[in-house]
């Protein structure tokens, strides 16, 4: 039900960890290396009790469609060195409410972010550091 690991791992291979019905909770660890760590497309695919998600602190970017229909997904957390989003990354995440972002509302704005980056009808709030940001 829960993946955690302590190693900070460089890539979440595309579908690497989906279908996994039973998979609750991920966890990844932290680094003091200045590893770039990439969550592929369609990583998590599927994972429909996937509830929280904590990528470390080493993620770099997340490729289109990482979460499709992660239906129960309803927070994650993205670490202060995310530079990438790419499309409809939560797209079906009918649950999802908060993004946690451990950076300010400065960066979260600089951060490329594809046009339908979010892929959801419904807005999420993103909690930076410094402030909360309603995202339609």
């Amino acid at each position: 039900k829960t993946v955690i690991t302590n190693t900070a791992y460089l890539q979440v291979g595309a579908y690497s960890l989906s279908n996994i019905p039973s998979l609750e909770n991920v966890t990844f660890g932290t680094t003091s290396n200045n590893y770039k760590m990439h969550v592929c497309h369609n990583a998590f695919e599927n994972d429909t009790s996937l509830k929280i998600v904590n990528l470390g602190n080493a993620l770099h970017e997340i490729e289109e469609k990482a979460f499709l229909n992660c239906s129960s997904l309803e927070t994650i957390e993205l670490s202060e060195k995310v530079e990438k989003l790419g499309p409809e990354i939560f797209k079906g995440c009918t649950s999802l409410t908060t993004i946690v972002y451990k950076n300010t509302k400065a960066r979260w704005e600089m951060i490329e972010k594809d046009n339908d980056w979010l892929g959801l009808s419904h807005g999420v709030q993103v909690k930076c550091v410094d402030a909360t940001i309603n995202v339609e």
